[in-house]
């Protein structure tokens, strides 16, 4: 799936999942409106990893399936259940009700696993 067909399915998940707009679907995403719409467009050739795992909780499909859509994971890999897609939304609904010290601390506390746990990074720190 190329990038403005990988777009075309975002567009659909979103309205599908009853988001009338970019807007709405970045309020609750936190991902920002023009990453949307360029996501949307086909504008973006490699999108992050982490803004499709913002992004896949609230449209209701799980991480996984996003990034194999976008060509990150391959067809024939395992895709989680329905229940861990409840699982991950929920998750995400739970962040963001943190403030954003709060999110920042979890963040922090993710690389600390990655780090002590000997697994490469999916944070994309700057």
């Amino acid at each position: 799936m190329g990038p403005k067909e990988f777009g075309e399915y975002l567009a659909e998940l979103r309205i599908n999942a009853g988001y009338k707009s970019q807007a709405a679907l970045s309020r609750r995403s936190g991902v920002s409106t023009s990453t949307i719409a360029r996501l949307e467009r086909g504008a973006t050739i490699n999108p992050d990893h982490d803004t499709l795992a913002k992004l896949a909780p609230c449209l209701d499909i799980s991480v996984n399936k996003m990034l194999q859509k976008a060509g990150y994971i391959a067809d024939h890999e395992e895709i989680p259940e329905k229940e861990e897609v409840k699982i991950e939304k929920r998750l995400v609904e739970l962040v963001a009700e943190l403030p954003e010290e709060a999110q920042k601390s979890l963040e922090d506390f993710i690389e600390y696993l990655y780090i002590k746990h000997h697994v490469k990074s999916k944070l994309n720190r700057s």
